[in-house]
């Protein structure tokens, strides 16, 4: 606590009662009675004198001023009121006449109200005074006569409106008139000094400007130059003395306490033992003499004589004096000065006695109360330092609390208060740790921070002390502390850094406890750069040992956030300097044990930065050394224990030795029996973690049940280590394979984070341990849910989280890559495959040299690998699978055979083997793949979880091989291993359907080996097979593949389930597409295999049972899926609004969502860890959750009466009507059969065998087509190539197809409509002919007018428009140098009518093509045109760049009705899914409108014009002309130029779609 002090010295008579010198009335008055008569009859005179002149003439000023110094003369005599109101007025008429000597007239009338105020006390004509005055100094002139007497007068009146009013600004009027007074008038230079002395010194104590405490001084001093001894003489004295004591605390220059104490002296000395000041006089001196003797280190005889001088002040001194009070105050003072040296606590007794003596004299209303309660209060703060009694605290407190009180804020004393106030409640917190005492001593601080004023000396400290406070409170408070009193605190030592060495090691210690918390680096970075400054100030070795270390650690601290090498090497070099100095505490054990701990902490963290072994077996030397020099009663050893458990678990990640981790956990489970109270929860988190490496090494039940029970113990202790526990659980849950066990860790880890705050270095630990158990809870159950939030908790990590240091932003981005990796298994999205690479390769270096055989590099390693592999199979990149191998392979070289880990890589490396056999055709793989699942099998202890995938995969491995060379021994393995697979694994887990569907393939496999004698595998593969489809807990397209396998064993042997699975399959793919709304990734999908070939295959059985109708549905169905899924987003709802508005709104504003999402286009992000790769993220729920709010709403709908089959597969009987214009020609192609099915209106459908037609021949014909097609400009003889393809198409399908046509009396020259199915959809089925030159023969061309359809429900929705009577037409004409004919052909549309529109040149653009298509009913293009290997990016050309065929789809046109697409490719198709015809044609079909002309193939440009010209003009013979002609008017258009002899390639590419 600090020393009391007195209060302000306030001197008794500091300004002496000032007399008013008048301006003019200087003639003196005659004491007679006729005196009274004549100054009447002199006013009257003056009056009527007045009265005679005008009222605006300059003569009257002087009478006026006559008249009124005649009426102040008479007023001073008679006090009569009137007389100075009428002066006042005179003076005031005169001003308005603008007298030359205005200043003089406005000086008079500051006199006259000062006078009347003297007579009256009226402070309103004191308040108009110094008004007057004010005005009449600033109007001087430096010559004016009268400058002098007008400053004395006012500086009169200034101070006596200063002692009325304490006005600072009266204060200041005074000083300044004083100032001029001294330069004026030196016959009263002397008193006039000391007056302007104490004002100086009056405004010192308001102000504290140390610039008027020298100028009194000096005043004082000049003053005693010439004064005589007197009692002026005396005060000038003691003020002078008092004005000393004051500066020596500014300046602290002692000479000025000796120069007090000597004026003092003379003051004394010059009174007499009955002069009346001279009590004040002594208290002077004895004030002086007592702070001299604390100059000279408690000079004794000072401190006697000053406790003399004292009590001989108190003795002079009435009782009823209201000085005593104050005098006893100072007794006590000195009292307790003796005290501090005698430490007699007889002494202090005597001080508070005192005390309290004064304070009884003085009432609560009483100035000077506040100083001696503060000076008690610090006395009986002492008194509690020797006694430790609360009661004097708590006095204290409640003392310095009443002298805040009374104390005006303004008084310096306020400000000390708040200061002790603050002292004594820290004080009693730490005493009893009532965070209300802190807090308000926190407030007083503050407080007092507010009152100083910048630069005041006391501002430093004041701020320490508040750094101390708020450091305190944010440390008391522990984990919930409020990060802006560690804010506040370093703001505080920041701005004191003269505080010394104290203050900046609290700083230090701050920035490091807000770095802990934040892990903000520009902490540590300004901790290195304090600590470097310190060190260059070193005074000591000692003190350069201490300042080494503490850099040292700061220094490892920064390195292991930023591997920064020069960082750990300067740490090293600075532990190593300060390990050879020997401090001169006596202690050097406990110092060297201290240094070898901070190298072993700097060794560690330059091994998990660089990985070299040698710094890790040094910093475990280190660490033993350290605990051998500790003495074993100290608790320093405990950091040391706690360092060497995490070394040695370090090492044995690195080196797999046994004795490492045992070590560990022996030293822990002997610390935690031994260890103090308070470091139990330390040890455990340590112990717990070791037992899950060792746990996670060697597959020891035993060491996860024990790191569960340490974690549960760890929680209790600490809820912050909930995180550890849910890392036990979760292993726990690997090996038992229980979903609750995940679900707790789950909890665990959210409940911990509560208890974390966000920023704290191991912050994002935390959340990586959350995310992964997500990630692992997804994996078991398949809850899209779990992995969003895995994923995002992910990008948090790397997002917004900063200063990860190299380790765990190694382990973030691979976190991030494995469940990206994850959801492009799940949703098959490439963008997540190429993402999930990329983190992985910048996880780690591609130079495997570098990777250390740590569990994580070893995860990371196989991750990657199979990242690689995936890619092989989207992009069919071998040198990915290649190096996904090599992957595989490294990471197996660093697994040695106890490495928990191996088992996984074994398995992996097998499957990738597999994967490479299955593409590439390497049988040898597979042998080599059965091995290494073989061995890690027997790796697998069960209940291991991942041993029932291992014996899955091997039993397909076998499976595999029996497939290539034929094995029954490995077919009998497959079967044992798949059996024992599918019975151990648990009926909810989504791996039980994999296991019935490879079992079920297997089985299938057995019989075909007996087929006459083996039923039991043949009705046991039929059973896993439809087990394995109907499971709820597989992804769907794990239920598909399986599906689609059932349906296989079924059509083979013609089982009556046969349609059934053909139906599920064809419904699993449906949701499979649902799921993956994105139509770039459904492309994808529909182009394997399976998916290309179910509804044929369907149809193929159908066929075979005679159910046409059935087959029928099935190619309807299950064909142009991606159409048709997007068609169910528009479908028309007139009768739903009229049943359920608000159902039938939430479908459209669903659908409308659902389809944005679906044409958005599947593009890279820029950036894995951009913003746009979060939006994919949220693009991905939030689809999620539209899927399941539309499923939803389309089951309501479903319960309407009515609208059961809504949005279902439109039965036969709907599809019929598809015939009503002409004959529909289905043409399915199987491996199983080929066929054409014809429907005619209201008739059963008829079927027209194809038995020379295969999957492989049509193959074969689309790409000799394509091959003719490349050549035919170049090669000669590609006429006869096409010629011989169109013969093949006649001969095989189109011939007996028109055979039937015609015995069905189908009239030649009639419309019909083919629906091709496979490579058909490619190939010109309507030109189809034996084009024989010996023998001609008509074919398709000359026989009927062919258009094309992709499936019968888009032919139906074609028919359901209605045509216009007059139509619109819009021409797209975008010219090209390399299309000079597109001119001609706009043109010869133009001659046609004026009901052609042209958007041509410069106008073709993107914006205004949409917005013209919704206008015009009929389009005609004429431009370039692409069919791009991406389908979805065919696009027409325009000006501003391109309309892509997802721009099409996502435009809507209800009642377009015809579009020529004069331009190259626009019927060409997708050869990956040719059943989805994906190009331009079609999408201008879904899009809208009815019948579509495109071109097979590019066309030329030369024959636009002309069939354009024949087109329309065939079209607009009809007074009505309709869309539905415009099939026919091709044909007229195709065989004109076919007249004109041109190639047939050219005439044959344009083509019609629709009806």
């Amino acid at each position: 606590m600090s020393s009391p002090e007195p209060g302000p010295l306030v001197n008794d008579t500091i300004v002496d009662n000032l007399r008013i010198t008048n301006l003019r009335i200087n003639v003196p008055l005659e004491l007679k009675f006729n005196f009274f008569k004549a100054t009447m009859d002199k006013i009257d005179e003056l009056q009527r004198q007045l009265d005679f002149l005008p009222v605006h003439d300059l003569r009257r000023c002087k009478l006026l001023d006559v008249l009124a110094v005649t009426r102040i003369g008479l007023y001073r005599e008679t006090q009569d009121i009137r007389l100075a109101d009428n002066a006042i007025d005179n003076y005031l008429e005169a001003l308005d006449l603008q007298p030359p000597d205005r200043v003089g007239y406005i000086g008079n009338i500051a006199n006259c109200f000062f006078l009347r105020f003297n007579v009256t006390s009226n402070e309103a004509d004191l308040e108009q005074a110094t008004k007057y005055y004010r005005e009449a100094m600033n109007a001087l002139s430096p010559n004016h006569t009268a400058r002098a007497v007008i400053f004395n007068n006012a500086a009169t009146a200034f101070s006596v409106s200063f002692n009325l009013f304490s006005k600072l600004s009266d204060l200041n009027d005074l000083i300044t008139c004083l100032g001029k007074v001294v330069l004026h008038t030196p016959p009263n230079l002397d008193s006039r000094l000391c007056e302007l002395g104490d004002s100086l010194l009056l405004r010192f104590y308001a102000l504290e400007n140390a610039d008027d405490l020298a100028e009194a001084i000096s005043c004082y001093r000049a003053a005693l130059q010439s004064l005589p001894p007197s009692s002026l003489r005396t005060t000038c004295l003691n003020n002078l003395a008092r004005s000393l004591l004051q500066s020596y605390q500014i300046t602290g220059e002692t000479t000025e306490i000796g120069d007090a104490v000597e004026f003092c002296k003379e003051a004394v000395a010059a009174q007499s033992p009955s002069h009346p000041d001279r009590a004040a006089s002594l208290e002077d001196l004895a004030t002086a003499l007592r702070i001299r003797s604390q100059l000279s280190d408690g000079n004794a005889s000072d401190l006697e004589a000053s406790l003399e001088h004292q009590k001989e002040a108190v003795a002079l001194t009435a009782p009823d004096s209201p000085y005593r009070a104050q005098r006893l105050s100072n007794l006590a003072l000195c009292v307790f000065r003796k005290y501090e040296k005698t430490k007699v606590m007889e002494e202090l007794e005597q001080s508070l006695s005192l005390y309290r003596e004064t304070l009884a004299l003085q009432p609560v209303d009483e100035p000077n109360r506040h100083v001696s309660l503060n000076d008690f209060a610090t006395v009986l703060g002492h008194r509690f330092e020797v006694l430790q009694s609360r009661s004097d605290l708590d006095e204290s407190v409640a003392q310095l609390q009443e002298a805040i009180r009374l104390c005006p804020p303004t008084l310096p004393n306020f400000r000390l208060y708040c200061g002790n106030l603050a002292n004594s409640l820290q004080a009693r917190f730490e005493l009893l740790k009532n965070k209300r005492d802190l807090n308000d001593a926190i407030e007083q601080q503050t407080q007092l921070l507010r009152l100083l004023s910048a630069g005041n000396k006391n501002s430093a400290s004041c701020l320490a002390q508040l750094g101390d406070d708020f450091h305190l409170r944010f440390t008391v408070a522990d984990e919930t502390g409020d990060m802006k009193d560690l804010n506040r605190a370093i703001e505080s030592y920041t701005e004191a850094p003269s505080q010394g060495q104290e203050c900046m090691d609290q700083l230090v210690h701050a920035l490091d406890l807000r770095f802990r918390k934040s892990g903000n680096a520009e902490d540590l970075d300004r901790i290195v750069v304090l600590c470097r400054a310190e060190l260059a100030d070193s005074s000591s070795s000692q003190i350069r040992a201490i300042r080494l270390a503490v850099l040292a650690n700061h220094l490892s601290s920064r390195s292991a956030l930023f591997a920064e090498s020069s960082d750990l090497e300067e740490a090293l070099r600075s532990i190593d300097e300060a390990l050879h100095i020997n401090p001169s505490t006596g202690q050097t054990s406990l110092w060297h044990a201290a240094c070898l701990t901070m190298l072993a902490c700097a060794l560690s963290t330059r091994f998990q930065n660089f990985g070299q072994l040698s710094d890790l077996d040094r910093a475990i030397q280190c660490q033993r050394e350290a605990l051998e020099l500790y003495p074993s009663e100290s608790l320093d050893p405990a950091t040391s224990h706690q360092n060497l458990i995490d070394l040695l678990s370090f090492r044995f990640e690195r080196l797999h030795r046994r004795e490492d981790i045992d070590e560990a956990i022996a030293l822990g489970e002997e610390r935690i029996n031994s260890c103090p109270p308070q470091l139990r929860v330390d040890y455990i988190v340590r112990l717990s973690t070791a037992l899950r490496i060792r746990f996670q090494r060697y597959n020891q039940t035993s060491d996860i049940e024990k790191a569960v029970a340490w974690s549960r113990e760890a929680a209790a202790l600490n809820p912050k280590f909930g995180n550890e526990l849910g890392r036990s659980l979760y292993l726990y849950s690997d090996l038992t394979g229980e979903m609750r066990c995940l679900d707790e860790a789950i909890s665990c880890i959210r409940d911990a984070l509560d208890h974390w705050t966000f920023g704290e270095p191991n912050y994002p630990v935390v959340l990586g341990q959350l995310g992964q158990t997500l990630a692992a809870r997804f994996d078991r159950s398949g809850d899209v849910e779990y992995l969003e939030e895995a994923i995002l908790l992910a990008r948090n990590i790397l997002d917004g989280v900063a200063n990860l240091n190299p380790k765990d932003t190694r382990t973030a981005y691979s976190d991030l890559a494995d469940r990206l990796l994850r959801r492009y298994i799940h949703f098959g999205q490439l963008a997540d495959l190429d993402n999930a690479l990329e983190l992985y390769r910048h996880t780690h270096p591609d130079d495997t040299s570098s990777w250390n055989n740590d569990t994580d590099s070893i995860g990371t390693r196989m991750n990657i690998a199979y990242s690689l592999v995936a890619s092989f199979k989207a992009f069919n990149k071998v040198e990915h699978l290649d190096e996904g191998l090599a992957c595989y392979r490294h990471a197996l070289k660093l697994c040695d055979a106890e490495e928990a880990a191996r088992p996984h890589c074994l398995n992996n490396l097998a499957n990738a083997l597999r994967v490479r056999c299955h593409e590439l055709g390497r049988p040898s793989d597979i042998d080599e793949a059965i091995e290494l699942l073989r061995e890690a099998l027997t790796l697998y202890q069960s209940p291991h979880p991942d041993r029932n995938m291992c014996l899955m995969n091997l039993g397909t491995a076998c499976l595999s091989r029996f497939i290539y060379v034929n094995d029954e021994q490995a077919l009998d393995e497959a079967l044992e291993r798949l059996e024992e697979a599918t019975g151990n694994t648990p009926a909810d887990e989504p791996l039980q359907a994999l296991c019935k569907f490879n079992l079920g393939t297997a089985s299938w496999y057995k019989y075909q080996l007996s087929p006459n004698t083996d039923q039991i595998h043949y009705a046991k593969a039929l059973t896993l097979l439809e087990d394995a489809t109907f499971l709820p807990f597989p992804s769907v397209k794990t239920r598909f593949e399986a599906a689609m396998q059932w349906s296989l064993v079924l059509h083979k042997y013609r089982h009556p389930s046969t349609l059934k699975a053909y139906r599920c399959s064809l419904n699993l793919l449906e949701q499979w597409m649902i799921i993956n709304s994105e139509v770039e990734a459904q492309h994808r999908f529909l182009a394997t295999e399976q998916s290309q070939s179910v509804a044929c295959d369907g149809a193929a059985a159908a066929i075979d049972i005679g159910d046409l109708e059935s087959a029928i549905e099935l190619l309807d169905h299950g064909r142009t899926v991606l159409w048709s899924r997007l068609q169910g987003y528009r479908q028309s709802l007139d009768l739903l609004h009229q049943k359920d508005k608000h159902l039938a709104r939430c479908f459209e504003s669903l659908s409308k969502e659902l389809e944005d999402h679906s044409l958005r286009a599947e593009t890279q992000t820029e950036s894995v860890l951009g913003p746009t790769s979060r939006l994919a993220d949220e693009r991905t729920k939030i689809q999620r959750i539209l899927i399941q709010q539309w499923d939803e709403v389309v089951s309501q709908i479903r319960q309407i009466d009515g609208f059961t089959h809504f949005l279902r597969p439109k039965p036969y009987s709907a599809l019929q009507q598809v015939s009503s214009d002409g004959p529909v020609i289905c043409l399915n192609v199987s491996a199983f059969r080929a066929d054409a099915i014809i429907l005619l209106h209201k008739q059963a459908p008829i079927l027209v065998p194809l038995p020379a037609v295969t999957p492989s021949n049509t193959l074969e014909l689309y790409i000799q087509l394509n091959t003719v097609l490349r050549r035919r400009n170049c090669v000669a003889g590609t006429a006869s190539q096409l010629v011989s393809i169109l013969r093949n198409l006649w001969t095989k399908i189109a011939e007996p197809v028109v055979n039937r046509l015609r015995s069905l009396g189908v009239e030649r020259h009639s419309r019909i409509w083919w629906c091709p199915t496979s490579y058909l959809c490619g190939l010109p089925l309507h030109a189809a002919g034996s084009y024989s030159k010996s023998n001609p023969q008509p074919g398709l061309p000359d026989l009927f007018v062919s258009s094309y359809t992709p499936t019968l429900s888009a032919l139906l929705r074609a028919r359901n428009t209605v045509s216009e009577v007059l139509p619109r037409i819009l021409i797209v004409g975008q010219a090209q140098p390399d299309l000079p004919a597109v001119e001609e052909e706009i043109q010869e549309l133009q001659k046609l009518g004026p009901f052609f529109h042209t958007l041509g040149g410069k106008d073709v653009n993107r914006e205004t093509l949409v917005s013209a298509l919704e206008q015009y009913p009929w389009v005609h293009f004429a431009c370039h045109a692409k069919q791009d290997p991406s389908p979805f990016q065919s696009s027409f050309q325009l000006n501003d760049g391109q309309m892509t065929l997802l721009d099409l789809l996502r435009s809507r046109r209800p009642n377009a009705q015809l579009a020529f697409l004069s331009a190259c490719n626009t019927a060409t198709g997708d050869w990956k899914t040719p059943d989805e015809t994906l190009h331009l044609s079609a999408a201008l079909q879904f899009s809208g409108f009815q019948s579509v002309v495109g071109t097979l193939w590019p066309m030329a440009d030369c024959d636009g014009p002309e069939v354009a010209r024949e087109f329309y003009r065939h079209l607009f013979k009809s007074e009505r002309p309709s869309s539905r002609d415009s099939a026919v008017a091709l044909s007229v258009a195709t065989k004109h130029l076919r007249r004109q002899g041109v190639p047939l390639d050219r005439w044959i590419n344009f083509v019609h779609m629709g009806a």
